[in-house]
């Protein structure tokens, strides 16, 4: 289990992780996130990798920010070996949001809808990204992440929002 981000005994948001093994009930101390973020949304995609949406920062304003966790995975590591997590900015949200909603879809695109703005409003942007996507096909091993429009935006602006897939693909 990757614990990230939050906030301090202070108030301040943390750049620090822990992972907790359920089977030894430890935590131990990961590597820091790109940037430090509280009231931030994490997703976890098909192949394991660990996708940090918005958030707030120490200054009380939303993020805009993505980072994306690759687990690189260990055949039986010892117990005291952690697998290596590389963490990568991806390109920012169009919006910069604290607690925004992430879904990953069948086609394994994530969309990111809602949350609060910098002025304290709800967001009713909704975006995809496309971790798949791939701006230099010369270079077939290296993906480049983009961000997609949809088609349309959220009828209604939305805090607080959570999502969930519908048996025909669709997000409700």
């Amino acid at each position: 289990v990757l614990i990230a981000g939050g906030f301090d005994a202070s108030g301040n948001p943390l750049s620090t992780t822990e992972i907790f093994d359920p089977k030894t009930r430890q935590s131990t101390g990961g590597p820091d996130l790109l940037v430090a973020r509280a009231r931030h949304t994490a997703l976890r995609t098909s192949s394991g990798d660990v996708v940090f949406f918005g958030g707030q920062d120490a200054s009380g304003q939303p993020l805009a920010s993505v980072e994306i966790y690759s687990f690189v995975p260990i055949a039986k590591p010892p117990a005291a070996q952690l697998p290596e997590l590389p963490n990568v900015a991806a390109p920012d949200m169009a919006v910069a949001q604290i607690s925004p909603c992430a879904h990953l879809l069948p086609d394994q695109r994530m969309l990111v809808t809602g949350g609060i703005d910098a002025a304290g409003a709800g967001v009713q942007v909704a975006q995809l990204l496309d971790r798949r996507h791939d701006h230099d096909t010369s270079t077939p091993d290296f993906k480049d992440p983009a961000w997609e429009s949809t088609a349309n935006n959220m009828l209604t602006e939305r805090a607080g929002v959570r999502a969930v897939s519908l048996l025909a693909g669709n997000v409700l």
